[in-house]
């Protein structure tokens, strides 16, 4: 009779044991990866509202008289995480104030996941709507009757 032989066809323990640890690994460094990502994406859809609430308000600021100084305020129920600080402040060049020119510092702050951030934007804005008035006062002044007087045209 022939003795029996043992083949090699199989796995060892070791060898099973050792390719569930390097799967393990695996699967928690691309774990974590996921993770990063996910958050990498929500803040980029919170910045990305933000720039739009920071064109919203400047469309805002473009509708009213400004008013130089600070102001702080919400976006209301449709936007309850995010808040705004705005500074405006007359500009001046070469120590000369310059008439209907300001400066804007417009920052928009939101908490996402119990972490604050936020986007500032810095600008300058032309309000010429005093200069405007004194202009259209002055033109109706000078005939009395509230109509532009206009140069006769050449023949």
């Amino acid at each position: 009779m022939k003795p029996h032989s043992i083949s090699a066809t199989g796995f060892s323990l070791i060898e099973v044991l050792l390719g569930f640890a390097i799967l393990a690994m695996a699967v928690g460094v691309s774990a974590d990866g996921v993770g990063i990502l996910t958050k990498r994406l929500g803040n980029g859809r919170m910045n990305q509202i933000a720039r739009g609430l920071i064109q919203q308000r400047l469309v805002e600021l473009e509708a009213e008289p400004l008013h130089q100084g600070a102001t702080n305020g919400k976006f209301g129920n449709d936007f309850p995480a995010f808040a705004f600080r705005q500074t405006i402040d007359p500009v001046s060049y070469l120590a000369k104030p310059l008439k209907g020119v300001f400066r804007l510092r417009l920052a928009i702050e939101w908490e996402n996941e119990g972490v604050r951030d936020s986007t500032i934007v810095e600008t300058f804005l032309t309000d010429f709507s005093e200069a405007k008035k004194k202009e259209d006062k002055s033109q109706n002044a000078g005939n009395g009757d509230g109509e532009t007087v206009r140069a006769p045209s050449e023949k």
